[in-house]
């Protein structure tokens, strides 16, 4: 699924859509870096650990908020 996915990010990240809304002013702007994980045979520890690194690196970007997209 990974050939489908570079040819078309948009079935993870719907970013035309995140783009009208900051263009209407539903939000400020996108910051340019994007986290993904794979969540197929990941332990339970190894992803909560995977989720506090992406938060301690949102606090430390000063990200607002966040779009949590299910695949």
């Amino acid at each position: 699924y990974t050939l489908v996915v570079n040819d078309n990010p948009n079935y993870i990240l719907p970013l035309h859509v995140l783009r009208e809304f900051e263009d209407d002013g539903f939000f400020e702007s996108i910051h340019p870096t994007i986290f993904t994980t794979s969540g197929v045979g990941t332990s339970v520890a190894d992803s909560k650990n995977i989720g506090r690194g992406i938060a301690r690196d949102l606090r430390e970007m000063s990200v607002d908020g966040a779009l949590l997209v299910a695949t």
